[in-house]
């Protein structure tokens, strides 16, 4: 049977995963992320979400450009959403918290910019905090990555 095909922008999406499965306290940073993709569109309907889960949101792409030598270039908008359980019990300031989530997932993401060889650039956009209307806290850190694929076919890379 032979190995299935992905494309581009799922072998993307994984190598975020995957990078982000990496941010541990074993491997030097300041916390251990549980990072996963949402099951659902609605934040909310994707169940509970524990201290230090992140959401790795796929948001919609953005075609830059064709080019006459059968090429495609996209931005990908990646929208990476760190839960941070707030409690009373606390000693550490909520914003301590997120600085330090922010910082981990930047150093994190911006290792590799090309996404294991699948992109051009990776590039953070934004940080925001979550709406207060959330039941959740935390911060979203936005990256839009760039890549390439041939004209019509978003499994192949030029």
């Amino acid at each position: 049977m032979p190995d299935p095909v992905y494309p581009v922008v799922e072998l993307i999406a994984q190598n975020i995963i995957d990078t982000l499965e990496d941010v541990t306290v074993e491997n030097e940073y300041c916390q251990t992320l549980n990072p996963r993709r949402p099951t659902r569109d609605i934040f909310e309907a994707n169940g509970p979400l524990a201290d230090l889960d992140v959401l790795v949101v796929q948001d919609d792409p953005v075609l830059i450009s064709d080019n006459p030598y059968g090429v495609q270039e996209w931005e990908q908008p990646f929208l990476l959403s760190i839960c941070l359980q707030d409690s009373d019990s606390s000693t550490t300031a909520i914003d301590t918290r997120k600085n330090y989530a922010v910082a981990d997932v930047i150093s994190a993401i911006m290792e590799d910019t090309s996404r294991g060889g699948y992109a051009i650039d990776t590039v953070v956009k934004d940080v925001y905090s979550f709406p207060v209307e959330l039941s959740e806290t935390g911060i979203t850190v936005v990256i839009n990555v760039k890549y390439r694929t041939q004209y019509d076919d978003p499994y192949s890379t030029p």
